[in-house]
């Protein structure tokens, strides 16, 4: 190997570590920002709340669900992960 490309070699070596450290400090010190403001809690109406009801899955496992009545043209499927409890879903619709 020739000095020349040795020497370009361990400037790399040296120079980019300290260009990734410096790019991860500016964002530390200038890319942060105010966090919003939370939005305010609602009141929701968890009146005519269907019922839980259990589905046996099966690995035995038992699924909760709250079957709602509804018009046969207008189907709405809620699917878990929403990060929040079924009730919320009532307010919907």
């Amino acid at each position: 190997m020739s000095a020349a490309r040795s020497r370009r070699i361990r400037i790399v070596l040296i120079a980019l570590p300290i260009i990734v450290v410096g790019a991860l400090l500016t964002a530390i010190v200038f890319g942060t920002s105010v966090p919003p403001t939370p939005l305010p809690r609602r009141n929701l109406d968890r009146s005519g709340l269907p019922p839980l009801n259990l589905y046996r899955a099966r690995d035995g496992a038992a699924l909760a669900y709250r079957s709602y009545p509804g018009n046969p043209d207008r189907v709405a499927v809620l699917i878990h992960g929403s990060g929040t409890a079924g009730s919320v879903m009532n307010g919907i619709g």
